[in-house]
């Protein structure tokens, strides 16, 4: 609608890149690592640098998080999982020491066990 003139302003979960809009993000959201407690023992604060990716449930949150992400973690290293939805996230999270990054929204949606 922006890119066709419908609209003026929009709010978009991903930026996406266009010749005719100007994308800004207004805020970013805390992210937090969520795993079990029953199979897992990460402690309540952990640096991102500290994780092993072949124990990661991985989802894309969008652009930001990629980003933010690659940094954190070397990408050519492969996650325990990659899912394209998160409803599959607290099933996978019954494996041993698995985990995964997730912002701020779904942590208070889905909360911890």
């Amino acid at each position: 609608m922006l890119e066709n003139r419908e609209t003026d302003i929009g709010i978009a979960p991903r930026v996406f890149y266009s010749k005719a809009v100007e994308a800004v993000p207004i805020f970013r959201e805390p992210l937090f690592l969520l795993s079990s407690k029953s199979v897992s023992d990460y402690p309540e604060v952990v640096q991102a640098q500290q994780l092993k990716r072949f124990n990661e449930i991985y989802f894309d949150w969008g652009t930001g998080f990629v980003e933010w992400h690659e940094k954190q973690m070397n990408p050519l290293d492969l996650p325990l999982m990659v899912t394209d939805t998160t409803e599959l996230i607290p099933e996978l999270l019954r494996i041993p020491n698995s985990f995964s990054i997730i912002p701020a929204c779904i942590f208070k949606e889905k909360g911890t066990d």
